[in-house]
């Protein structure tokens, strides 16, 4: 469950063939947070990537969500290095 200073950034369809595209580096370029861990989604076409950050309100889009309270995210534990 995500809170008391876990967040994550929920990346969809930003992996092509396990490597990353020009919109997820963007967009893992631009987080402003530090970063705990980043991981491979269960579709293998994602990314999670954690981070430590106080509780704000949800985002989502097209490129999938950013979390900070109230969510469950399914783990893989595959992580990635790009």
């Amino acid at each position: 469950m995500l809170g008391g200073g876990l967040g994550c950034w929920d990346l969809d369809g930003c992996l092509v063939g396990g490597v990353l595209s020009d919109d997820g580096r963007r967009i893992l370029d631009a987080i402003e947070v530090p970063v705990i861990f980043t991981e491979v989604s269960v579709s293998g076409r994602g990314l999670h990537v954690f981070t430590a950050e106080p509780e704000s309100k949800a985002a989502q889009g097209a490129w999938g969500g950013h979390y900070t309270h109230s969510r469950f995210i399914r783990t893989t534990g595959i992580k990635f290095i790009g």
